[in-house]
């Protein structure tokens, strides 16, 4: 029987047959899926890579921001800055931790802020406090916090970049072939700018490597202007603080306050003490007057030489008429005639220039006539600048001794309670009263005069020499050595005793206190430098019983019972009371006026040169 010819043979040979067919297709369809593929990857390329032409700005700025090597370099700047301040880099690392992260407050959205707008008005206004603006470089401050308003539109226009129809060509192929190598094969948005800014290919993109160069370059110098107008602003406003003179440990509370409120702040370190706030419009009144006469013609007198009312030298009167009418001291006719309101114009004018207030043209008034204006701002403004440095200013209630005005005040509150004459140390300079600051703690009512060391060895003990009766004719106690020589003295109660009839201490390494005394007649003396240093007082037994009564110790019958007896009688305060003893060569007086006085221990010479040095 003859063999099936569809049979085993046949069937492999047609097998054999199709297999060239099927590896046909199985290539045929791989390349279609290839092409596919392909194809898929140039749609999303040129997607990708249109959408990222779009967005090149955002994305650039994405890409700087999250650079920690930035930071690094931003961090690196703002250290160097920080060194350079080392003047104030304690206060700052107390008050404001930059190095921590601590808010900027002085730049907000990239942008001078509020603070700093009432920063440098605040500064620009220091003038009228005395202040010189150009010591907080306020114009400099401004200047470089409005160079950040640059930065945003220069830095939109950096990154705004796009790419030619052959760029966005290339980037398309460059990405299908980057997606065929790659597992994921997809890259987009801002990978695809990392990707085309690593250094192999950087090159081939040279308008988006530039752009994110310069792009990152302005972001470094916009951080660091930023950083420089806080630190610097900061800066400003510690300095400002002090020269208000608010000490280092002050100005830590006063910063808190000014985060929340810089304008309460800023208020609340000027002294608001009564002859603080008048000096300020005195100063802008003298200001005015400095501006409109800079210059003073020279009025000449003759050293005997005096006008009183009813005196003629028209020329000369109309002169002095209008010097005092600048000055809103005389608001009559300009007409050479020395009448009843040029004669109460001139006590008023001398009452206020230390000169004495006869109502008399002599040399002393002419003098405080000749002295210019200007002058009179430098010694308003070096006296505003102690007032802030002064103790006196944090009290409530306290005693204030201003030895060139030879005066002693009571302040509560603000308000000036009495007013007393003294009498204070003269010009030998061993005996001038000196500055300081302590707290009464007892009135003594009939003290005896115990002589200092000094006054005994320089001027008693010489005396004793010349006549050995001496400390027996003056009453005095004297305490002898074995070899029959005085080695001390003291002058017990009495009418003549030195210290009259009370004295108020305030323990002080200097021994200086406020006393009575005998020669009361010293009181009428325009120019008051007499004693050895202590401080003779006007109506002192007014003052104690103030001071005592209001204390609440004694009442005036148990002060009158005391003084009867003539008995040394210490009496202690319950609530000690804050005295300073200051010297400011310019005051107030009741109408707010500028109290001009003399130098009387020329301690003010050196101090006015300085007055414009830098901070």
């Amino acid at each position: 029987m003859r063999g099936n010819p569809m049979g085993p043979m046949g069937t492999t040979q047609s097998k054999a047959k199709r297999r060239p067919v099927a590896a046909l297709g199985l290539a045929l369809a791989l390349v279609l899926l290839a092409s596919a593929c392909s194809l898929y990857y140039q749609q999303m390329a040129e997607k990708e890579v249109e959408r990222l032409n779009l967005d090149f700005p955002t994305l650039i700025k994405q890409k700087i921001e999250t650079d920690p090597t930035l930071a690094e370099e931003i961090a690196k700047d703002q250290a160097q800055r920080l060194a350079d301040a080392a003047e104030i880099e304690p206060m700052l690392e107390k008050a404001y931790p930059l190095k921590n992260g601590a808010k900027y407050r002085f730049v907000e959205n990239d942008l001078p802020s509020a603070d700093h707008r009432l920063l440098i008005e605040t500064l620009d206004s220091s003038v009228n406090d005395g202040l010189n603006p150009s010591n907080f470089r306020a114009d400099a401050l401004d200047k470089q916090a409005h160079t950040l308003d640059a930065y945003p539109p220069e830095l939109d226009e950096t990154t705004n970049v796009s790419l030619s129809p052959e760029q966005k060509a290339k980037l398309v192929q460059d990405l299908v072939e980057a997606s065929k190598k790659k597992k994921d094969p997809e890259l987009t948005g801002p990978a695809i700018l990392d990707w085309m800014l690593e250094d192999e290919r950087a090159a081939g993109y040279p308008e988006i490597t530039a752009a994110y160069a310069r792009a990152r370059q302005l972001m470094i110098m916009r951080a660091k202007a930023e950083y420089n107008t806080e630190i610097d602003d900061a800066i400003a406003y510690f300095k400002y603080i002090r020269a208000m003179g608010l000490t280092d440990e002050m100005l830590l509370d006063n910063w808190t306050q000014s985060q929340t409120d810089m304008a309460e702040a800023v208020k609340d370190a000027a002294p608001n003490t009564p002859h603080y706030l008048r000096l300020r419009n005195e100063l802008a009144r003298y200001r005015k007057l400095a501006e409109k006469y800079p210059t003073l013609d020279h009025i000449s007198i003759g050293g005997s030489t005096k006008y009183k009312k009813g005196s003629r030298n028209a020329e000369f009167i109309k002169t002095v008429q209008e010097r005092l009418a600048y000055e809103d001291y005389y608001d009559g006719p300009i007409n050479g005639v020395f009448d009843d309101n040029l004669e109460k114009s001139l006590v008023e004018y001398q009452q206020a220039h230390s000169v004495v207030d006869d109502g008399v043209i002599g040399a002393g008034t002419v003098q405080a006539l000749n002295i210019p204006y200007s002058e009179k701002v430098a010694r308003i403004r070096l006296t505003l600048s102690k007032m802030r440095k002064s103790e006196s200013r944090w009290e409530n209630y306290y005693l204030r001794v201003n030895i060139p005005e030879y005066k002693v005040e009571v302040v509560e509150d603000g308000k000036i309670l009495r007013r007393h004459k003294v009498i204070v140390g003269n010009l030998n300079p061993l005996n001038n009263t000196p500055e300081f600051s302590a707290e009464v703690e007892r009135v003594v009512y009939n003290p005896s005069w115990y002589m200092t060391r000094r006054i005994f060895k320089l001027e008693e003990y010489p005396k004793w020499e010349e006549d050995p009766e001496y400390f027996k004719k003056k009453g005095y106690v004297a305490h002898y050595n074995k070899e029959g020589i005085p080695v001390a003295a003291y002058q017990p109660p009495g009418p003549a005793n030195a210290l009259g009839r009370v004295k108020i201490l305030f323990p002080n390494k200097h021994d200086v206190y406020l006393h009575d005394t005998p020669t009361k007649y010293l009181f009428n003396r325009t120019q008051r430098a007499f004693s050895h240093g202590c401080i003779r007082l006007h109506n002192p037994l007014e003052m104690a019983e103030f001071l005592l009564k209001k204390d609440g110790v004694v009442d005036s019958k148990r002060i009158e019972e005391i003084l009867a007896s003539r008995t040394t009688t210490p009496i202690e305060l319950k609530h000690k009371v804050p005295i300073h003893i200051e010297y400011q060569t310019v005051s107030t007086n009741e109408d707010g006026r500028a109290v001009f006085l003399d130098d009387v221990y020329k301690r003010d010479v050196d101090l006015l040169a300085a007055l414009d040095e830098p901070l």
